[in-house]
C-alpha cells in the first residue's frame, strides 16, 4: 500500500493490505485499489463517495459520480437520495416521487473518509422544537448545530461532540467543523441542546449542554461566514452570574445585537432571566438589575412558603415597526406534591401534568418594559399570582388550561400580520369531561380582539380514559407555526398517530408513518374565524422522538420552510448502528406551494382516438375538470382532492366528434 495513501487515511503506517478496519468486508488492499475509502464502512467499491447511492445508478443517470445525495439535477424539488429510495429518474422532472415536493439534503462534505451523522438515542436532543436556533440563515449562509457521532465507529474521535455545519444558500455540500471537547452534559438528556446566534458582524455565540447545572457558552474567534473555517473560542461566561441554567435562546436584534434568554434554577422552581450582547464593545450585559446591579429575573416562580413554580416559554419572536418588540406567550408549571420548599401543585399533579395556563406579555424595547395584550404595563417580575404583593406583575392569562390538562410545556409561536401571537401546542381539551385525549391546538387573537382556540388534529391513538403521565411526552412531538403573507396559519408537527395503533401504549411498527404532518388554516382573509382546516403528510418515515425545528431566519426572509432533520430514537425507531443516524435539512418551498396553480397538459394517446388531460395535484387542493364544445355550456367531467401525485383524465373520441375545450378549476380546500 501507498505510505501517503494510509497516511491519507489512518494518520500512520501500521496497516496491512490484509486487514479490514472498517468492517465493511473488503481489504485495505481492495479499498486502494478501487479508490473508496478503508476508514468509513459506507464508503465501499460500489459506493466510492459514501453518499448513499450506488455508483452504478448515478452513473446511468449522469455519466459520473459527481452529484451527491442532496443534488436535485432535474429542479422537481426532490433530491437524489429520494429519487433513487422511490425508483423515479434524477433527470426527469415528471419522473418524481410521491407526494408534495420536499427536497432532503443530508449533511455530507464530500469527503469519503468521513462521517457527518448524528448522536440519535431517545432524547433527540439535536432536534427537540424548544431550541430558538439549531439551523439558521445568515449572509448567504446556512448553518446547523448538532451533536455529531460516527455513523459506525463507537471509538471515532468527536463522537458526541459539538459539530458545526456551514454551506451555501441552496448548495448540497456542507463543510464541518468538529469541536475536539464541546458535549453536552449528559448526552442522553433532551434538555442538553446546542442553541446559537450569529450577530450582526457575523460571530457565531453558542450555549450547549446544560439541564439545570454547569453553564456553558463559547464565541467564534473570528465572523463565521465566507470561506475561512470555524474556530471557537473558550467555554466562559457572559455576565459571571449564570448559573444552574437551562433552555438557552439566542435572538438577533435588528441593530445586530443578540438577546439571550434562558432559565435559572429548576422545573417547577424557576426564573426566566434575559441577557443583551453590545456589537459596539461586544460585552453581555443583564438586561435587568438591582440597585446593586445584580441581575434578576423579569418572570419568576421562586415564592417559597407560598408556591414555587417556574414560567416556560413558547417560541419568542421579534415584530413591531423597528424590529424591537419582543412578544411571549407562556405557561406555568408547578413543583409537584410532596416538592421541596413550597406546598408544590394545587391540584396534586406531577411532572407536565402541573403545566397550566397560557399567558401574554409583551415589550416595546428588546425586552426593557413588558406590557399586557391592553397596553397596562407590567412589574417585574411577572409571577403568576402576584405571590410578592405586587398585583401590577399578575400574568395576563388569554386560554385558561387548569393543571392536569396534559398541557406542554415550550412549544412554538408566531406572529401574524398585526402582530399578534399565534400559539400552536398540544393538550387535552375535553379534560373537564374526563376525556384525556391529547391534540394539538392552535391560540389566535380574532379580528373582534378576543383570544379564541382551535383543535388542529384528529387524534384517536390515546385513550380517552387515560390521563398520559412523564413517560408519554415523546408520544407527540412539540409542534412549529409560522404565518405567512396571507395569514394563513401554517403548523407541522410529529406525532404518533397511525392507523394500526391501538393506543398509545403500542408501539409503533415498521413501515407505519411518523413524519412530519402540515396541517393550515385557509388565509385570513377567506376564513377569518379559522374554522377550515387542512392537513397531509410532508413526510412519511418514522423519525422516532423526532420533533419539528425550523430556519426562522430563512422563513422570515424567503417563507420557505427548512427542517432540521434526523431520526431519532423511539416510537419504534431505533437507529442502524452505534446510535447514530443521518442528519439532514428538509426544505420545503411553502410559499411556491401555495401559488400551486396548475397548467393542464393535453395530449393524444391511443393512436389518436382519446385525449388525455393532466395534471401534477397538491394535497392541500380540490380540483374540478371541466370540458365544452363551444366555451359557452361547460360539462364537470370530475371533481378530486388533491394528493401530490399527477392527475390524469382520458376522454375517447365519438364518431364526428366536435372539437373541444378543457378547462380546470382548483381551489385551495373543497370546491
Amino acid at each position: 500500500m501507498a505510505d501517503v495513501w494510509e497516511l491519507r487515511y489512518f494518520g500512520g503506517l501500521g496497516q496491512v493490505g490484509t486487514a479490514d478496519p472498517d468492517g465493511d468486508g473488503v481489504t485495505n488492499a481492495a479499498e486502494q485499489a478501487a479508490g473508496s475509502a478503508p476508514n468509513h464502512r459506507a464508503s465501499t467499491p460500489l459506493d466510492l463517495d459514501a453518499d448513499a447511492l450506488p455508483d452504478a445508478w448515478e452513473q446511468t443517470h449522469f455519466g459520473s459520480i459527481g452529484f451527491n445525495a442532496g443534488d436535485d439535477p432535474d429542479r422537481d424539488g426532490f433530491g437524489n437520495f429520494q429519487e433513487h429510495a422511490a425508483s423515479t429518474s434524477p433527470m426527469d422532472p415528471l419522473s418524481r416521487p410521491a407526494g408534495t415536493a420536499v427536497r432532503l439534503v443530508p449533511v455530507d462534505d464530500g469527503d469519503h473518509a468521513t462521517s457527518e451523522f448524528g448522536y440519535a438515542g431517545e432524547s433527540a436532543i439535536n432536534s427537540v422544537a424548544f431550541v430558538r436556533s439549531s439551523l439558521q440563515t445568515f449572509g448567504g449562509w446556512q448553518f446547523m448545530t448538532w451533536y455529531g457521532r460516527h455513523q459506525n465507529d463507537a471509538s471515532a474521535p468527536y463522537n458526541n461532540t459539538l459539530w458545526i455545519g456551514r454551506r451555501a444558500e441552496g448548495a448540497a455540500t456542507w463543510e464541518v467543523f468538529r469541536h475536539p471537547s464541546f458535549t453536552a452534559n449528559t448526552i442522553t438528556d433532551g434538555h442538553d441542546v446546542i442553541s446559537f446566534g450569529i450577530d450582526g458582524d457575523g460571530y457565531m455565540h453558542l450555549s450547549w449542554g446544560m439541564h439545570g447545572d454547569a453553564f456553558h457558552y463559547s464565541r467564534s474567534t473570528t465572523p463565521v461566514t465566507g470561506a475561512w473555517p470555524i474556530a471557537l473560542g473558550p467555554d466562559t461566561t457572559m455576565t459571571g452570574t449564570e448559573a444552574i441554567v437551562t433552555y438557552p435562546q439566542f435572538i438577533r436584534l435588528p441593530d445586530g445585537d443578540l438577546l439571550f434568554l434562558f432559565r435559572r434554577n429548576y422545573s417547577g422552581n424557576g426564573a426566566q432571566y434575559l441577557n443583551r450582547y453590545s456589537r459596539v464593545d461586544r460585552v453581555w450585559r443583564a438586561v435587568h438589575t438591582d440597585a446593586q446591579g445584580n441581575p434578576v429575573p423579569f418572570m419568576s416562580g421562586m415564592w417559597a412558603p407560598l408556591h414555587d413554580y417556574n414560567p416556560y416559554v413558547n417560541l419568542p419572536q421579534l415584530g413591531g415597526v423597528d424590529g424591537r418588540e419582543l412578544t411571549l406567550t407562556f405557561n406555568w408549571r408547578y413543583l409537584p406534591v410532596n416538592g421541596s420548599g413550597a406546598p408544590g401543585s394545587p391540584g396534586g399533579f406531577s411532572g407536565y401534568q402541573t403545566n397550566n395556563q397560557l399567558n401574554f406579555a409583551r415589550s416595546p424595547d428588546a425586552g426593557v418594559t413588558w406590557y399586557k395584550s391592553d397596553g397596562t404595563p407590567y412589574a417585574l417580575p411577572i409571577t403568576r399570582n402576584a405571590e410578592n404583593g405586587v398585583e401590577a406583575g399578575r400574568a395576563e392569562v388569554i386560554m385558561s388550561i387548569p393543571e392536569g390538562s396534559s398541557l406542554i410545556n415550550q412549544a412554538s409561536m408566531c406572529l401574524d400580520s398585526a402582530g399578534w401571537p399565534v400559539t400552536a401546542t398540544w393538550w387535552a381539551p375535553d379534560t373537564a369531561s374526563a376525556n384525556y385525549r391529547r391534540q394539538y391546538m392552535v391560540v389566535f387573537r380574532h379580528d373582534d380582539g378576543t383570544w379564541q382556540v382551535r383543535p388542529v388534529s384528529t387524534r384517536t391513538t390515546d385513550r380517552t380514559n387515560v390521563r398520559y403521565a412523564e413517560d408519554h411526552v415523546r408520544d407527540l412531538g412539540r409542534p412549529t407555526v409560522v404565518c405567512d403573507d396571507e395569514d394563513r396559519i401554517i403548523v407541522a408537527y410529529r406525532d404518533n398517530q397511525a392507523d394500526n395503533l391501538v393506543n398509545a401504549d403500542a408501539t409503533l411498527s415498521a413501515g407505519v408513518s411518523n413524519g412530519i404532518t402540515i396541517v393550515h388554516s385557509l388565509p385570513r382573509a377567506q376564513d377569518p374565524d379559522r374554522l377550515l382546516w387542512l392537513s397531509f403528510d410532508l413526510t412519511t418515515e418514522n423519525l422516532g422522538n423526532y420533533e419539528t425545528m425550523i430556519d426562522n431566519e430563512l422563513w422570515d426572509a424567503q417563507r420557505r420552510l427548512h427542517f432540521l432533520y434526523q431520526p431519532s430514537g423511539g416510537q419504534g425507531y431505533t437507529a442502524p448502528a452505534n446510535t447514530a443516524s443521518r442528519i439532514s435539512v428538509l426544505e420545503w418551498d411553502a410559499a411556491d406551494y401555495f401559488r400551486h396553480s396548475p397548467q393542464p397538459s393535453i395530449e393524444t394517446v391511443n393512436g389518436g382516438s382519446a385525449v388525455r388531460v393532466s395534471w401534477r395535484s397538491e394535497p392541500s387542493f380540490t380540483y374540478r375538470l371541466m370540458t365544452s364544445v363551444d366555451l359557452v355550456t361547460w360539462t364537470e367531467v370530475e371533481t378530486r382532492v388533491g394528493t401530490g401525485a399527477r392527475f390524469e383524465h382520458t376522454h375517447a373520441f365519438g364518431t364526428d366528434e366536435p372539437r373541444r375545450f378543457w378547462r380546470l378549476h382548483r381551489s385551495e380546500g373543497p370546491l
